[in-house]
């Protein structure tokens, strides 16, 4: 019981302060892990592009949402510049003091390290560049502040196909063979109601139903081959719309 002991009550004030502070520091540092592997595995495919696919937007608007501008300044100086380069644009659409921005770009304006990046076209700056053009964009007023956490529910509310153990273009065959009687899409209102299925030398039409024929056909499925789940149709429950989900195509591994 702590009683009436002001001091006490101080100091467990203070204790939980601090153990508060270290758990929302621990989380930073986690988010920004995640959003880090997915620019590597981009920078790990050899043409130096980092696309905005949906695991890349996702880990970066959640890093964003999550965290305040002050946890962010450290990973300005990241090694890798399309990193440094999107945490200083985050973090000027956060309502960043001026003067912060300003202090940040003095020490990066010699930074002519280059990056590229793709949302459909392939675009390329030096990070000093893209620097210099924000701060000139808000001082202008044409930087537009971002609502993260509104674009992270955009993003979310893309509806996907779930594959349990896939990530990016690759799947454990073991993690076909376990999967449910049916393919799952991410956002609940959509029911997947047919689908195409071909591995190996085998397609298979489905009514969304892991048929033997299904199962059997991923059984002998071997690694080093692909998997296409493809003409995927799901129905809108609220109207009964009809709608073609992204096909999917993965390496079994």
């Amino acid at each position: 019981m702590l009683g009436n002991n002001p001091v006490r009550v101080i100091l467990m004030s203070l204790l939980l302060m601090s153990q508060n502070s270290y758990a929302q520091e621990c989380d930073v540092e986690v988010l920004f892990k995640g959003f880090k592997k997915e620019v590597q595995y981009h920078l790990s495919k050899g043409n130096g592009v980092v696309t905005w696919d949906y695991e890349t937007e996702e880990a970066y608007y959640l890093l964003m949402s999550a965290c305040s501008v002050e946890s962010l300044v450290k990973y300005v100086e990241d090694s890798i510049p399309f990193i440094r380069s999107k945490i200083f644009s985050g973090i000027a659409q956060k309502h960043a003091e001026d003067s912060l921005l300003t202090a940040i770009y003095s020490k990066h304006q010699s930074d002519t390290a280059e990056y590229s990046e793709s949302q459909g076209v392939v675009i390329s700056y030096t990070v000093a560049e893209q620097m210099r053009s924000v701060i000139k964009w808000r001082s202008e007023g044409k930087l537009a502040q971002r609502n993260f956490k509104q674009k992270l529910e955009e993003i979310r509310s893309r509806p996907r196909v779930i594959i349990p153990g896939a990530y990016r273009y690759t799947v454990p065959k073991d993690s076909l063979l376990v999967m449910k009687d049916s393919l799952t899409c991410s956002v609940g209102r959509y029911r997947i109601i047919s689908f195409r299925l071909e591995v190996g030398n085998q397609i298979i039409y489905s009514n969304n139903c892991f048929t033997k024929e299904v199962r059997r056909a991923l059984k002998r499925a071997k690694p080093g081959e692909k998997l296409f789940i493809e003409e995927i149709k799901a129905v809108v429950m609220e109207d009964n719309r009809i709608l073609m989900l992204v096909p999917i195509s993965l390496k079994i591994i």
